[in-house]
């Protein structure tokens, strides 16, 4: 008479492979539906240039234990041969030493990773205290601290508005310049 034992070690072994089969598509399908939900978790590559892509990014630039700038973005593609992060929907904190905030917000822009320089485009916007700047195109040269745009710029204030043809500010000095047809428009405030 012959033993069924082999055969019943079959069986446990074809429920068991079975079984982790399962299991293993279910933790695949379940990761799949994760990623998809959250976008940001993925890291992929766009084209030959591109070496990543990256959603919500941060990154902040310290000098001498001194937090300078705190940039923000919806996303970015990093390009290894010009060292260069391209970024969509991107915001800027730069930090004063008097413990005032700037914030700089623009459509496009880019970081040069190995000198911290910023450069934004379209819709560049910047904020400080009851001033605002418009501009469409603005550079920031991190070893200066300095903001230029050779683009033309309207500053806004309570009771003013400016606008010329080139500005500069030094985060430093807190000097600004404009030049090229510079114009102004000054309110008098009345007496209470």
């Amino acid at each position: 008479m012959k033993s069924k034992r082999p055969f019943k070690h079959f069986k446990f072994l074809l429920v068991g492979l079975m079984v982790t089969a399962a299991v293993a598509l279910a933790g695949f399908f379940a990761l799949h539906r994760y990623v998809l939900s959250k976008p940001e978790v993925l890291v992929t590559a766009l084209d030959d240039k591109a070496q990543l892509a990256l959603q919500k990014i941060h990154q902040t630039a310290t000098r001498g234990g001194i937090t300078e700038w705190s940039l923000d973005a919806d996303s970015a593609r990093y390009l290894d041969e010009s060292k260069q992060l391209l970024l969509e929907n991107l915001a800027v904190e730069f930090f004063m030493d008097d413990g005032t905030r700037m914030l700089l917000t623009a459509d496009r822009g880019t970081l040069q990773t190995d000198t911290n320089n910023i450069a934004v485009r379209e819709n560049v916007h910047i904020t400080k205290e009851d001033m605002a700047l418009r501009t469409e195109a603005l550079d920031y040269d991190h070893q200066k601290r300095l903001l230029t745009s050779q683009t033309d710029v309207r500053i806004t204030s309570s009771g003013s508005e400016i606008t010329a043809e080139t500005f500069s500010y030094d985060l430093n000095t807190r000097q600004a310049v404009l030049d090229g047809n510079v114009r102004g428009v000054f309110l008098e405030n009345e007496p209470s």
